[in-house]
């Protein structure tokens, strides 16, 4: 595909996503990223890639309604090949997207995580994914269970096609390479609410208390960092805070120690990271609490573990199970392979794919 300009709209531009954008860059002439570029809160404040990136100022809280200032004027003026962008319904630069989209009949793909944390979704609910659906050219699901939710309230599997939500690691650990692994967990993400490491660390005391000593390095930054560190101080329990690292290979040296990834709160692409650095990931059982649907990439006893959500005492049993488990390799080796199928072709890959049946004998 080229001499094309693809308009990407994301409420913040987070590191995580940079490999993705440059796939895309690396196929697509312009490739244009609006994004709320100071979102703070543990996102890294700068994400330089090959593709060119627009500052939005937001009106409004992202946590109820906001619009970000400034795609609507791009698109009249400079008039897309194509659309991606995510399918947050609080933005109301969304659906003004999708209705343009719709009259200057641009090819609009909406990127989301649909009903997999509302097994019971209201009329609304539902009447709203139909109604993004059908302005849509495809919905793009984070992954197949995001798929099934939509499915599941009527919606045609037609309209919906599946990119699997992951991230691009350039310092992977393959299993057989892990050489220093200690008695160490590893924790990677956002010191938020609901990341829950009060009851990781609480879990730790009761393995402690059982003759298990246990170590947890923690690599993230956020509102919560402070509290965290203070509680710790208070504990007699090994915990190493490293801050924001956005640097694979030295996440990947630090993960070196460890046997588990863990994320004792609600999780999201934490899991995959854990499956590409070949760590065995536990989390909480719950998928309809996730922050994100990745967690449904796990399978118990197979490729990780999971324990009872909000539980001290499950989550111990958890670590204490992958700590004693003569088939430790084998959950660790099939983590990995579950990180490579997800990887397999690359993200950018797949969403040009989808596409490309909407963009041929378009004007170039």
């Amino acid at each position: 595909m080229h001499d094309m300009y693809l308009l990407v709209v994301q409420p913040v531009l987070a590191n995580y996503r940079r490999g993705f954008f440059d796939g895309l860059a690396d196929n697509v002439e312009l490739v244009e990223v609006f994004s709320d570029l100071n979102p703070g809160e543990g996102f890294k404040s700068s994400v330089e890639g090959r593709f060119k990136k627009t500052h939005t100022p937001v009106i409004g809280n992202r946590k109820n309604i906001y619009y970000q200032i400034g795609v609507f004027s791009s698109f009249l003026k400079n008039r897309p090949s194509a659309v991606f962008m995510t399918a947050d319904f609080r933005a109301l630069n969304f659906w003004v997207l999708l209705v343009l989209s719709k009259i200057f009949r641009v090819p609009v793909f909406s990127h989301g995580q649909g009903l997999y944390n509302k097994p019971n979704p209201s009329h609304l609910q539902r009447f709203m994914f139909k109604i993004v659906t059908s302005l849509s050219s495809q919905y793009v699901c984070y992954t197949d269970s995001v798929r099934k939710s939509l499915i599941d309230i009527g919606i045609s599997a037609s309209r919906l096609l599946v990119m699997d939500n992951t991230i691009v690691n350039e310092s992977v650990v393959e299993p057989d390479s892990k050489k220093n692994t200690k008695h160490r967990l590893l924790y990677v993400g956002r010191l938020r609410e609901g990341c829950d490491l009060q009851l990781l660390f609480e879990a730790m005391r009761l393995l402690e208390n059982n003759g298990i000593e246990i170590g947890l390095d923690v690599v993230g930054d956020g509102p919560m960092m402070r509290q965290l560190e203070e509680l710790v101080q208070c504990s007699n329990i090994d915990v190493r805070f490293f801050g924001a690292i956005y640097d694979d290979q030295a996440i990947s040296d630090i993960s070196q120690k460890s046997t588990i990834g863990i994320y004792p709160g609600d999780a999201g692409l934490s899991v995959v990271h854990y499956m590409s650095l070949s760590l065995i990931p536990i989390v909480h059982d719950d998928l309809t609490k996730h922050m994100g649907p990745e967690p449904s990439y796990i399978k118990p006893g197979i490729n990780g573990v999971t324990f009872k959500r909000g539980d001290s005492i499950s989550l111990a049993h958890a670590i204490e199970y992958v700590l004693n488990n003569g088939s430790n390799k084998v959950l660790s080796e099939e983590a990995y392979k579950t990180y490579c199928s997800l990887s397999q072709p690359a993200m950018a890959n797949k969403l040009l794919m989808i596409m490309k049946p909407y963009l041929i004998g378009m004007k170039q």
